[in-house]
Formats: structure tokens, C-alpha cells, sequence
């Protein structure tokens, strides 16, 4: 009697698979010629469930799970709605296998993360996730990264951080001034680094500060070290008639004889102590005024005002005719003016300084 019941059900289940697969384009699931149904999980995911893993309900055309292992097992699942073909299936609109949204059509972005529970809607999502670390990117504009020397990690565009390709030091940020001499060894640490190597054909002078390069000079370019030729000066007079004669404004001594001027800066005086003009001869046998005396206003240069006062007259008090003249020799750019280099530039014959006198007396 049991085994009569049994193949009075499966008599009944086929009819009715075959009733609805001789109608499957209208209602109802999707069965197969072998008795077998397709049925979503709960989570939307597809699958087949074979004969004997299911069973009909007449009455209303549900179907019970029967399957050992299934999350579902022993739930009753309505049939799809009339048309819907179990989600896509034959003409309907296509579902989400994941979760069972229906897609809209052509442009819907609807998706869902491989790594997380994020659902895409949209090609312009900037969801995604490092590949280095749990970093997940949060839209346009993030800028998490590694570097690949280290374990820093970028959050900015604007992130300062890298490594010299020199050595191993790390660059800290904006105002960084690491870097490597090219000649030699030296590392500079800042933008007020004087290290330097002198580009003069033959020499292998390094300059360290101001003071080494104030001092460092060639005959080409203004002299030697410290007063235009010879040892550097290694006393105050020395040192300021140098300077004074190479139109300076400061010198340096060689205080402890190490052939190197280092001591200074010192400011140059054109008066000593009593108040009395420095005659320092400047190569002209001492002959005619300082600079300076002649500039009264003290303002760089001689006008003409300032040079008449000193060569406007011969001995006798009489005036200069020739002061206009020579004057307009000795301001050899015509500027007007006098500056220092026209002042010692101009020899007795030529007018200016020279130590000598415009007037040619």
C-alpha cells in the first residue's frame, strides 16, 4: 500500500511538471524535461532542484524543498508571478544573482563588491579596495597609497615624502634642502649652506661661509685673498687701505698666520681716531684726496657739485677752466656722477682720483 502511495505522488508531481512545462512561458517555475525545477535560495543565488528534492503542492502550486543541506529545507516557496519566468528566464527582465534585483535596462550599473557587502549603482562608483592593506578607497580624490620603499603610507597628493637616491635619508616635507654635493662628499641641509667648489680654471678652492668667499678672489676677478695680490693683510691698517682701495666696504685679517684671512668682517674708516682723513695712497704715492673726501653726501658717488669743491680752483684760489672738461673725461659712462671705479680709474693726466688732480697740478 506505501509503495502504491508513492507511485500515486510521483504520478501526480509529474503531471503536474508536465503541465507547467507545457506551460512555462506563461507562469509558474522554470521545469526541466527531466522533472527537475530551477529555484532561487534565499540569497538569491540559482539552483536545480532534481525530482524527488521537492514537492508540489496542488492546491495552490507551491513547492516544499526537500533536500538535506539546503538553508531552506522544508520551506514552502511560492511560484513565480505569471510572466516572470523565475527571474529573466525566456524573456523576462534579467535579476541580480546575488541578491535578485531586477535590472532596469541598458545603463543600470547595479553590482556588487568581491570583497565586501557594497553594492555598485553606478560606473562612476569609486568603491574599491588597497590591495596592500584593508584600505578601502572612499571616492575621487582619495589618495592612499605605499611607497614602495618603506611602509609610509600617502594620503595626499600634496604628501612631501620620498627617498634621496643617493643615500637613505627620508625626505621630510616642503623646505627639505637634503642634498649632494657633485664634486664631493658634502651633504647640504639648508638654503644658507655656503658650500661651494671655486669655478676657476686650476683652482680647487672649497668655500664653507661668507667669509671664505669674500675672501677667495683671482687677479681676473678683483685680486687674490684679501687686498688684490700677496699674503692677506694681517693688521687694521693694511687691511682697511686694501679693502678702501678695492672699492670694499669691509675686510678680513689673517690673524694667526695661517696664510688665511678668516678674521672679520671689519667695516673700513676713511678717518682715524683724531678725526683725521686716511690716506692710504691707493698705488698713487699718496698724492690727491680719498674717495670718500671728496663724496661729502657720502652717498656712493661724486657729483659734480662735490668735485668742484676739491678741483674747481688752481693754487691760487682762481677757477678751473678745464674742471667741466675734465670731469666729463673722468665720468667715462656719462651718468652725471662719479663712481668709485671712475675715481680710481682716472690717473694726474687724466682728471678724478687717481690721487691725482683734475687740474693736473
Amino acid at each position: 500500500m506505501k509503495l502504491i502511495k508513492l507511485l500515486f505522488a510521483a504520478m501526480m508531481a509529474l503531471a503536474l511538471v508536465a503541465a507547467q512545462t507545457g506551460n512555462q512561458d506563461d507562469c509558474g517555475f522554470m521545469f526541466h524535461d527531466d522533472g527537475s525545477v530551477d529555484v532561487s535560495r534565499p540569497d538569491g543565488s540559482p539552483r536545480t532542484l532534481q525530482l524527488g528534492e521537492f514537492s508540489i503542492n496542488q492546491s495552490n502550486g507551491s513547492l516544499t524543498v526537500n533536500k538535506e543541506g539546503e538553508p531552506d529545507n522544508g520551506a514552502t516557496i511560492t511560484p513565480p508571478p505569471c510572466g516572470d519566468q523565475g527571474g529573466g528566464q525566456d524573456g523576462g527582465p534579467p535579476t541580480c544573482d546575488v541578491c535578485g534585483y531586477t535590472f532596469a535596462g541598458e545603463g543600470d550599473h547595479h553590482g556588487h563588491c568581491d570583497k565586501c557587502d557594497f553594492v555598485f549603482t553606478s560606473d562612476n562608483d569609486q568603491h574599491g579596495h588597497c590591495d596592500q592593506c584593508d584600505y578601502v578607497f572612499s571616492g575621487e580624490g582619495d589618495h592612499h597609497g605605499h611607497c614602495d620603499k618603506c611602509d609610509f603610507v600617502f594620503t595626499s597628493d600634496n604628501d612631501q615624502h620620498g627617498h634621496c637616491d643617493q643615500c637613505d635619508y627620508v625626505f621630510s616635507g616642503e623646505g627639505d634642502r637634503h642634498g649632494h654635493c657633485d664634486k664631493c662628499d658634502h651633504i647640504y641641509n639648508s638654503d644658507d649652506d655656503r658650500h661651494g667648489h671655486c669655478d676657476h680654471e686650476g683652482c680647487d678652492f672649497v668655500g664653507n661661509s661668507d667669509a671664505d668667499w669674500q675672501n677667495h678672489h683671482h687677479d681676473d676677478g678683483g685680486g687674490d685673498h684679501g687686498d688684490g695680490g700677496g699674503p692677506p693683510p694681517n693688521n687694521h691698517w693694511d687691511g682697511n687701505c686694501g679693502a678702501l682701495c678695492s672699492g670694499m666696504g669691509d675686510y678680513y685679517l689673517d690673524s694667526d698666520g695661517d696664510g688665511n684671512a678668516e678674521d672679520g668682517p671689519y667695516a673700513t674708516w676713511d678717518h682715524d681716531a683724531d678725526g683725521n682723513p686716511v690716506d692710504c695712497g691707493c698705488g698713487d704715492g699718496g698724492q690727491g684726496p680719498m674717495f670718500e673726501d671728496v663724496d661729502a653726501n657720502a652717498d656712493g658717488v661724486i657729483d659734480r657739485e662735490e668735485a668742484r669743491a676739491f678741483f674747481g680752483q688752481d693754487e691760487e684760489g682762481n677757477p678751473n677752466p678745464d674742471f667741466d672738461q675734465k670731469f666729463d673725461e673722468t665720468d667715462t659712462n656719462g651718468d652725471g656722477v662719479v663712481d668709485h671705479a671712475e675715481f680710481e680709474a682716472a690717473g694726474p693726466d687724466d682728471g678724478g682720483n687717481g690721487g691725482g688732480d683734475p687740474n693736473n697740478n
